[in-house]
Order: structure tokens, then sequence, then C-alpha cells
């Protein structure tokens, strides 16, 4: 899907085939600061929820978890 990023703001972006959240380049969203560093398209087809538990069973080196929440 091409979007103009002129024409965006932050925020969902609906059209026939595609539905995403945008998330701007360094627009604070979360705690401490946190901001994408790019700007940022999560499609909600690609969507998952998991606990705390099942995302440190799988990635067991928790250095490269960064808790945002």
């Amino acid at each position: 899907m091409y979007v103009n990023h002129k024409d965006i703001k932050c925020g969902c972006i609906f059209n026939e085939t595609k539905h995403c959240y945008y998330f701007p380049a360094n627009k604070v969203i979360g705690k401490n600061g946190f901001s994408f560093r790019k700007n940022t398209f999560i499609y909600f087809s690609q969507l998952k929820e998991f606990s705390t538990e099942k995302i440190m069973q799988k990635y067991i080196d928790t250095q490269k978890i960064e808790h945002l929440a």
C-alpha cells in the first residue's frame, strides 16, 4: 500500500485492502519517551497478543527484549 506521508496524520489508515495504524518517526508514544525511529505502519492483520511468559520462553536471552508497558 502506498501512502503519501505528507498527507497523513498519526492514527488509523483505512483503504479497500489494508487497515493499519501509522506512527510517525520520533513521535513519543510510550513511557520514558518511547518512539519509533522510522515511520512505522502496523497492519491490523499482523497483530497478535502474547503473554509475557510466552515471550520469555521464546526469547530466552531477555537482553534482546525491552519491556515497554
